[in-house]
């Protein structure tokens, strides 16, 4: 599977003034067993003016960390300046404040890695952004369609990608605001089904755009399929107008939520 000198994995952490969360994501990584040897963790970061330099150079000692930093034009642009600093075979993006969920994790991922499928998907679950109790992300198995119409919760850091099918799909589309992950694993999801490991391995910090604006992603989501499906005229118009249903359905249930965290906050109902 491996080329030679080449580390089997490339982890992308992506990192802007997070230091907390960047030293969560480190000490998952080192504290891996077995040692995580022949995989290189770069960590992406966007100019950080915090303590997040500092976080890094306590794990210096480690070769395989590596450290970039310059301004960026968005966790996209991030992205794909990981890609392309990266010699992996396979590419994993843990975020600051992302984490392994078991310490044997990388053990159970380079198994898998080893009948080298295009792409992979793992067990994982939302830490609530320490706001709410964690959840299993029902991500698997991974239903192509239901991704495709925003019907299964998907967590891009529980995705595994090659490196030949990221190169072959141009990384990623910076044009989808916040929803470009979804973007890539659709158009991933089209040339291969992934290979499945229904195991938690992967903590998703939870907590940041595409929860706090929960409401936005079904009219992105459409703007995704309508460039990758090149929808037009009445097909375009149908898929808009399920687009405006899901997005009603999304602001129901944040209201419906939002009620049962005042009550059982408060112990009573108030009105919103």
């Amino acid at each position: 599977m491996c080329a030679e000198n080449r580390p089997a994995l490339t982890i992308i952490t992506i990192n802007f003034n997070n230091s907390a969360g960047l030293a969560v994501t480190l000490n998952s990584f080192v504290s891996q067993q077995p040692s995580p040897i022949g995989i290189e963790l770069l960590i992406i970061d966007g100019g950080s003016t915090d303590e997040s330099a500092a976080v890094a150079r306590q794990y210096d000692e480690y070769d395989g960390i590596k450290w970039f930093s310059e301004p960026d034009n968005g966790v996209y642009d991030a992205m794909n300046k990981g890609i392309a600093r990266g010699n992996g075979d396979f590419y994993l993006f843990l975020n600051s404040g992302d984490s392994f969920a078991v310490p044997t994790a990388l053990k159970v991922v380079h198994s898998g890695l080893a009948s080298n499928p295009v792409w992979m998907i793992v067990g994982a679950r939302n830490l609530g952004g320490g706001r709410r109790a964690p959840s299993i992300i029902r991500n698997i198995p991974h239903n192509w369609i239901k991704h495709a119409y925003g019907l299964q919760p998907h967590c891009h850091q529980a995705c595994l990608f090659r490196r030949d099918l990221v190169s072959s799909l141009g990384g990623y589309s910076e044009q989808f605001q916040f929803v470009g992950d979804f973007d890539f694993i659709l158009r991933a999801g089209a040339v291969a089904a992934p290979l499945e490991i229904d195991e938690l391995l992967i903590n998703y910090e939870g907590g940041g755009l595409s929860e706090n604006l929960s409401d936005q992603i079904p009219a992105l989501l459409h703007d995704v399929r309508a460039s990758c499906f090149d929808l037009a005229g009445g097909v375009e118009a149908a898929d808009r107008v399920w687009a405006r249903a899901q997005q009603v359905r999304r602001r129901l249930s944040r209201r419906k939520n939002a009620v049962v965290e005042r009550i059982g906050s408060r112990g009573q109902i108030e009105h919103l």
